[in-house]
């Protein structure tokens, strides 16, 4: 079986979670199975406003595409071009028809088509969780449950390396006298909430004056409402994109983690602080507590409504959060393990290749 994936950009520019997703999958299947990965570096050369453009239209006309046995477009979008085998998409999350205003409008226009034509073109959909699969059966209900295939997001392997963790004054930080937090720094995170509430809690004497947060992520939509927040004495610290060894050392250096986004297909963060043995705060939605529930519920909890509940999950951690990190345990995660991610992925694409046989004239 020849397999093709289209990473549709994700890994030719800067990397965010979709990108390692597919770069880890490449890695792993590599070494099961024969797949190439789309070659679209020499589209990073052109301006961002026509590097998007440049790909559909380079998608929809290039015949390599159709030579694969399984085509796997792990970044939404699904040409329409015809294809010998097998068309696998991934749709990661709905947050383009949960939160569309929290989209610019030209990307808006982009990817709520493209989601529904991956719903259609592909033979088989890869979702990330079991909540995001309820949602698009929700929003979609043509959309046969069959065709949905649950695989989880990859831990990548510096996780799994577990390299020692230096000694070193990295970002002028001290061990275990900051929260952290990792993702892009964007509206739909709900960085200006935890900002805010981090800013109480400090005010109020509810977590120490010695506390620090640390936002790790690049920016995003919205993020002018978050840098409006960022005080300047000093207790916020960004310290922009930053390295896999130096992200490693953050986790393993944090008193706790603190995930507050409004909406996620997964929460790839989320799995990283758990392989550190973080304590962690998460936001009370569906994808969390799934993966919460799935290792042992010890995460805390907090709700939007109520922006004391994260004020009282700061000051009790910042107590407690250095002493708890030994006493955690958060079961078995090799499932996230990229070898075990490609093995289910290929039973995903011998699925898919029969599927499409039983539909081809």
């Amino acid at each position: 079986m020849k397999i093709l994936l289209d990473d549709g950009l994700s890994t030719t520019v800067e990397l965010t979670g979709i990108g390692h997703q597919c770069l880890g999958l490449f890695q792993h299947l590599a070494k099961l199975a024969d797949v190439r990965l789309a070659d679209y570096r020499y589209l990073r050369y052109l301006p961002k406003p026509a590097r998007r453009g440049a790909y559909l239209a380079v998608a929809n006309t290039w015949r390599g595409l159709a030579r694969s046995d399984v085509i796997h477009f792990t970044n939404y979008y699904t040409p329409a071009i015809p294809a010998r085998g097998a068309k696998v998409a991934t749709v990661h999350d709905l947050s383009m028809f949960r939160f569309p205003e929290l989209l610019s409008r030209r990307y808006r226009r982009y990817i709520q088509p493209a989601v529904m034509k991956a719903l259609q073109r592909a033979a088989l959909i890869v979702v990330p969780s079991y909540a995001t699969k309820k949602e698009i059966l929700a929003l979609f209900p043509k959309t046969p449950a069959e065709k949905i295939e649950v695989c989880f997001n990859g831990l990548r392997d510096i996780f799994w390396n577990k390299p020692v963790p230096e000694e070193t004054d990295q970002f002028g930080l001290r061990d275990k006298n900051f929260f952290l937090y990792v993702g892009t720094l964007e509206t739909r995170k709900k960085v200006d909430f935890l900002l805010d509430c981090f800013h109480e809690a400090r005010k109020t004497g509810a977590i120490s004056a010695a506390t620090l947060l640390v936002l790790v992520g690049r920016k995003g939509p919205g993020y002018e409402q978050i840098e409006r927040r960022i005080p300047a004495d000093g207790s916020v610290k960004l310290p922009g994109h930053i390295s896999d060894q130096e992200l490693f050392q953050l986790y393993h250096r944090a008193r706790a983690f603190i995930y507050p986004s409004l909406y996620e297909g997964f929460g790839i963060p989320l799995l990283e602080a758990m392989s550190c043995g973080l304590p962690i705060i998460r936001s009370d939605i569906a994808t969390s507590i799934e993966l919460d529930a799935r290792h042992r519920s010890q995460m805390f909890s907090f709700s939007f409504d109520s922006p004391r509940s994260l004020i009282e999950k700061l000051a009790e951690l910042d107590r407690t959060g250095e002493k708890m990190r030994g006493k955690l345990n958060y079961g078995d995660l090799t499932i996230y393990h990229f070898a075990n991610v490609a093995k289910q992925h290929l039973r995903i694409y011998e699925a898919a290749l029969a599927r499409s046989k039983k539909v081809s004239p």
